[in-house]
């Protein structure tokens, strides 16, 4: 699963497209990219993103599960909180 951290949540990189208007401000960039099957510890690290990747604010981005922007090659793409369910069966 491709990953990244910001502000202390794991977000799932999902390669869906978003207008440039749902952009609301930069966050950061991607620091580190780490081995491809770890999950991401720290914030700004991804195990898919390249170091350098723009990550921005998405209008509405703290709705449930809360989004963010990446950028990649000049596009938008939306990036997902990662929601644990507890069940209890």
């Amino acid at each position: 699963m491709e990953m990244l951290k910001i502000q202390d949540t794991v977000y799932v990189v999902t390669n869906e497209p978003v207008e440039k208007s749902q952009v609301v401000r930069k966050l950061g960039e991607i620091k580190q990219k780490i081995n491809r099957y770890q999950i991401p510890d720290n914030n700004f690290e991804s195990n898919s993103l390249k170091e350098g990747t723009p990550i921005y604010e998405r209008k509405n981005g703290d709705e449930f599960p809360k989004s963010v922007v990446y950028e990649r090659e000049g596009k938008f793409y939306i990036a997902t909180q990662v929601v644990h369910l507890n069940r209890s069966d």
